[in-house]
């Protein structure tokens, strides 16, 4: 991903401050729908505990309780620094690709269970949200073993193994 054009730009200060603040109101857009699948994934693990390890990241992405320390302010306040008012914040409207990238997030959390979900979240997010509830899955077997069978292959996939 370093290597595509979008993100050599960027980096090689070749952008204007109106692409970078498209960029970042686009990622803005993306993000805020990313906390919402976590959320999805928690509620769709068959069993309370299993689903802790999602709760616990959900409550870190919030700031573990200080509005002021989440992370969705955090970026909030990366927007700001880029001029951008919170007006320009609050009503920007996503391109059409990012809606409709999230859009089909969205449809593929409809359909699948929270495995896929998890998949959805990025490998970030994703390896450590799966390791974690791999490793309990691991100590209470709650989960069907065809669905512990998926989590190693998808926790492997993401370490590139």
């Amino acid at each position: 991903m370093a290597h595509h054009p979008f993100f050599k730009r960027l980096n090689s200060s070749a952008l204007t401050r109106q692409q970078v603040q498209k960029f970042a109101l686009d990622y803005n857009f993306y993000c805020r729908c990313l906390l919402q699948l976590l959320g999805y994934a928690a509620a769709k693990i068959p069993t309370i505990r299993s689903e802790m390890p999602i709760v616990e990241n959900l409550w870190e992405e919030h700031g573990e309780g200080d509005i002021t320390k989440s992370h969705r302010q955090l970026y909030i306040n990366f927007l700001r620094s880029l001029e951008l008012s919170d007006e320009q914040i609050e009503t920007s409207v996503p391109s059409t690709a990012t809606a409709r990238y999230v859009q089909d997030l969205f449809d593929i959390c409809n359909a699948g269970d929270f495995l896929d979900i998890l998949g959805l979240v990025g490998p970030r997010r994703g390896v450590l949200c799966l390791s974690r509830v791999r490793d309990h899955l691991r100590r209470t077997q709650e989960i069907p073993l065809r669905q512990r069978a998926r989590f190693g292959i998808l926790v492997d996939s993401y370490r590139g193994r």
